[in-house]
């Protein structure tokens, strides 16, 4: 019986993160018609510019400090942020990335993104060879879900 709740937690857990990669991390804010993802992570304002002609989505990075893998500081201040938002460089096209959580949302909803990327925000919350209790993490993302609708 025990292998079988390791064996349903893990079909879960697949479950969870399909679903953050999927629904969270492109289309928070958005409807989703044709879709061009663009390749690489942007990170100035001038690739903003040059690039949102030619894709759809645009990953803006990194936005706040990230914690896990390569170590990355915050880009801008909050106020080139809202500059950035009422020149309108940010838009809907433009989604929102690097040490995102459950705090940044507002702010990046305030100032135009079209939708932000998890990725620490989820991964950091469990570990995955002994984790056994997925609840934090679920609860964790139904407190994104709410603060994205």
């Amino acid at each position: 019986m025990r292998a079988f709740r390791f064996y349903f937690l893990n079909i879960l857990l697949g479950i969870i993160i399909l679903g953050i990669v999927s629904v969270v991390g492109i289309a928070i804010f958005c409807s989703v018609h044709k879709v061009s993802v663009e390749g690489s992570t942007i990170y100035t304002e001038e690739e903003i510019k040059q690039r949102k002609k030619t894709f759809d989505y645009l990953f803006f990075s990194a936005l706040y400090e990230t914690k896990d893998g390569e170590h990355f500081t915050p880009r801008f201040t909050p106020a080139q942020i809202k500059s950035m938002s009422e020149r309108k460089v940010i838009d809907k096209k433009v989604m929102a990335m690097g040490g995102i959580d459950l705090e940044h949302i507002p702010f990046l909803r305030d100032n135009g993104f079209g939708g932000i990327v998890l990725l620490g925000a989820i991964w950091n919350r469990f570990q995955i060879h002994s984790t056994q209790d997925f609840r934090e993490i679920i609860s964790h993302f139904r407190k994104i879900r709410k603060a994205t609708n």
